[in-house]
């Protein structure tokens, strides 16, 4: 009786893998592994000095600049941390939720990492926050020659007007056109430049106009061809709507001094409808202003303005 039992049960033992084979099939899997794993691209590490662009946007492309206190502390700041670093400012724009720096520096990250780390500690004790406030990581563009370096600074200048907020880069007052060619800049006291390149290449403030004005132009042709050249189907998108530092200036008066972050849920609500019939605003501004997600402005405004 055993006999024949260990019979029908032997050829099943013989069918599973022994431990040799175990280990040779582990051992290819590992070497399979190795293989591809240097075949692989290497990620590069982020360029650490020379002349560099850098972009700062807020979380989720949240507004970061409530007020003009928040931007006055960012430029000290900014200041501050360029001393301790070694870096030289050449250009900025301070935009509603992000932030452009054109700068020469040897330690990039170290020098972001420290701005951000302090302003965001500012920030959050201002309004009583502990979120995260920017987007990381950052990012940075080397600029190898100076008709790249010259580039970036025209297209950070234009920022502004590429947003429509103003019609000429002179009327923006949170940049560093102003800085360059006026000696009377409200903002000059609190961020050092170097405009000895700008200088190099435009001897007078009309060159570097027309400079820019010519730079304006080739973004908006390109922004045409983009647009002709959009599939049928595709969202339309408009710049008719109010500029969203116009927006903030609405939601301070409808705020009157209260927190934006301390409200409950009945006044945000109401904040947002008061917004909305006040300036025309899109549910994506009001969403990125309020720090809430879009289908919640939307489902407000739905069921307190149809």
């Amino acid at each position: 009786m055993l006999t024949e039992i260990a019979a029908q049960i032997f050829p099943l033992f013989q069918t599973f893998p022994t431990f040799e084979k175990i280990v040779r099939k582990m051992e290819a899997r590992e070497t399979k592994s190795k293989r591809e794993s240097n075949s692989a691209p290497q990620r590069q590490g982020r360029i650490q000095s020379g002349n560099l662009h850098v972009c700062i946007r807020g979380n989720c492309r949240k507004v970061i600049f409530l007020d003009n206190e928040d931007k006055i502390e960012f430029l000290k700041r900014c200041k501050k941390v360029s001393e301790q670093f070694d870096t030289i400012i050449e250009a900025f724009v301070i935009m509603d939720n992000h932030i452009h720096l054109q700068i020469i520096t040897s330690c990039v990250t170290e020098f972001v990492r420290r701005l951000l780390h302090g302003y965001s500690y500012w920030y959050n004790k201002k309004y009583s926050l502990s979120d995260k406030l920017f987007r990381t990581p950052f990012k940075s563009f080397c600029k190898y020659s100076d008709e790249w370096r010259l580039n970036s600074i025209l297209y950070i200048l234009s920022n502004p007007v590429n947003a429509d907020i103003c019609s000429r880069a002179e009327e923006y007052e949170w940049s560093s056109y102003n800085l360059m060619y006026h000696q009377k800049c409200s903002i000059r006291k609190y961020i050092d430049i170097d405009t000895s390149f700008i200088y190099s290449h435009f001897t007078t403030r009309k060159e570097l106009d027309l400079a820019i004005a010519g730079f304006i132009k080739s973004h908006k042709a390109e922004s045409a061809i983009k647009k002709t050249s959009a599939p049928a189907g595709a969202p339309f998108t408009s710049r008719s709507r109010m500029p969203t530092h116009e927006i903030l200036t609405h939601l301070k008066k409808i705020l009157d001094g209260r927190n934006m972050y301390a409200l409950d849920k009945v006044e945000l609500e109401q904040c947002i409808v008061k917004l909305k019939r006040a300036t025309g605003a899109t549910h994506y501004q009001i969403a990125q202003i309020f720090n809430e997600n879009y289908e919640y402005v939307r489902g407000v405004l739905r069921r307190n303005l149809c």
